[in-house]
């Protein structure tokens, strides 16, 4: 078995990648209490492609109902690596293993 994993995003058709939404304000918390946290935009990552997939055709039912039939955003994934040592040895071990079938 691989220590290497893999994570699905959507790319937009701009070539930036789809962000975890800013989520609604909560009418329950007093904001003149706490503050309006910061919302920083990160990439949405998923570990299943499936559930890239859902999300995808979401972003794609809305745009049919705005008129847009062909939207041009796409499922991509990357490969992500164990954690390394401090000196990489372990981490270029890892995939010169991988690289040679032998992981």
């Amino acid at each position: 078995m691989s220590d290497f994993a893999r994570q699905f995003a959507i790319r937009l058709p701009d070539g930036s990648m789809f962000l975890v939404p800013e989520p609604a304000p909560n009418p329950l918390l007093p904001r003149f209490l706490i503050g309006v946290p910061e919302h920083r935009p990160v990439i949405a990552v998923w570990d299943q492609e499936s559930d890239a997939q859902v999300v995808l055709d979401a972003i794609k039912e809305q745009a049919r109902k705005v008129g847009v039939t062909n939207i041009g955003a796409t499922i991509v994934s990357r490969v992500v690596g164990p954690w390394a040592d401090p000196d990489l040895t372990g981490f270029i071990a890892a995939v010169e293993e991988h690289a040679n079938g032998e992981s």
